[in-house]
């Protein structure tokens, strides 16, 4: 009976006006992302020849015996790593260029201190848009991981290096830069729209409803493995014409591709820590899994508490995005308290890349704990729910 009663909510889920429109949303969202933005996409740290020609001929150009700069006086260093980066280009060895690239960005971000008045270095542009108060910081970050992450590509044997490896252009890092860019945060909100009048649309069929030889235990986890199923399909299409819009032109990548996580343990220099990108995706899956699972559930017990389709829609998607409330930069390390709030791992992807790290200025923040936290309140609102709906002439619609 279950599956029967499954069976028919499938089928009027779909014939649902609403769903057909959210989807359509996101449809076209998709589309416009796949075909606009993902070519669009400028990395930080390009593989540019022609500028990094243009900056040795000007730094070998500047070069003279009677100079007192401490800048010119290192370029003789540069010029000779700028050298050899174009002659791995020329040659296609993407693994020597990011050996050498490595040197060069470290050998720079040495030279750029935060505190002092002039720098003689910089950072690439984009780090100082928007007059960015922590460009320097951001900088920092930025090549310490660019630095990491060439390290582990210069030494990987999983596959063939490219340009587009090097630049995370491939299917599969385009996939994980959508993800660390806040994808969960909208299949979360997309999962709420699906969920919210799931118990309210039987109010339509309530002579039905209420013969059916179903508990409301059930028919409730029948409606919320429904909507489940609905956000999952929807993130399936969604990595399905990601990657066939950018597989042909970009390669589609490989799942032992290293990509990046940052540490800050207490009392010890940050750093950044390599794992292949078929973990990241593994871990963003199961996280993602569980919260769509939470946030169905939560929209749907609330869906029976307040008898409305709308304030759990409000109560629920405002949720995810409720972190804004108390983010701030370093905010971890004056509130410890923040570390173990759930709204702080909605965000799945800054979480595996240990951005959120950065941001809070802790290493409390990690798979594990939220894991544990998100687990813990999914066994939360099963309890409710399973409180809820075995009360005594408990009805879904009344």
């Amino acid at each position: 009976m279950t599956m029967m009663y499954f069976h028919v909510q499938w089928l009027r889920f779909w014939h649902n006006r609403k769903n057909q429109a959210v989807t359509l949303v996101v449809l076209i969202a998709t589309l416009a992302y796949c075909f606009y933005s993902v070519p669009s996409y400028q990395p930080t740290w390009p593989i540019d020849p022609v500028t990094i020609k243009a900056t040795r001929d000007r730094r070998r150009s500047e070069l003279s015996p009677f100079s007192t700069s401490s800048a010119v006086q290192d370029y003789p260093i540069l010029v000779k790593q700028a050298t050899a980066e174009l002659a791995a280009l020329d040659q296609k060895d993407y693994r020597a260029y990011a050996a050498v690239a490595r040197k060069q960005v470290l050998y720079v971000d040495e030279r750029i201190d935060p505190m002092a008045s002039i720098q003689f270095y910089f950072y690439p542009m984009p780090y100082y848009a928007d007059d960015n108060p922590f460009a320097l910081y951001d900088g920092h970050y930025g090549s310490q991981e660019i630095a990491a992450r060439y390290l582990a590509v210069s030494r990987y044997r999983g596959g063939t290096v490219t340009g587009n490896v090097l630049e995370e252009r491939t299917s599969l890092q385009t996939l994980q830069r959508t993800i660390s860019g806040g994808l969960t945060l909208f299949l979360l909100l997309g999962a709420v729209f699906l969920a919210n009048d799931l118990v309210t649309n039987d109010r339509r069929h309530r002579t039905v409803v209420q013969g059916l030889p179903l508990t409301p235990w059930r028919a409730l986890t029948a409606k919320t493995g429904l909507a489940w199923l609905a956000t999952m399909g929807i993130t399936g299409g969604f990595i399905l014409i990601l990657i066939l819009t950018t597989v042909f032109r970009y390669g589609f990548g490989s799942l032992g591709i290293p990509t990046t996580l940052f540490h800050l343990p207490p009392g010890r220099t940050a750093y950044f820590s390599t794992t292949p990108l078929g973990l990241y995706l593994a871990k963003w899956l199961v996280l993602l899994a569980l919260l769509i699972w939470l946030f169905t559930r939560l929209t749907l017990l609330l869906s029976i508490l307040f008898r409305n389709e709308y304030i759990p829609l409000l109560l629920a998607g405002g949720a995810i995005f409720s972190q804004a409330l108390y983010l701030e930069s370093g905010v971890g390390a004056i509130k410890n308290w923040t570390t173990w709030t759930l709204l702080t791992y909605f965000d799945v992807g800054k979480i595996l890349s240990g951005y959120q790290k950065y941001l809070y200025q802790t290493d409390q923040i990690t798979f594990n704990r939220g894991l544990l936290l998100i687990g813990g309140a999914v066994l939360l609102v099963e309890l409710i729910v399973l409180l809820v709906t075995h009360r005594r002439h408990f009805a879904l619609v009344h």
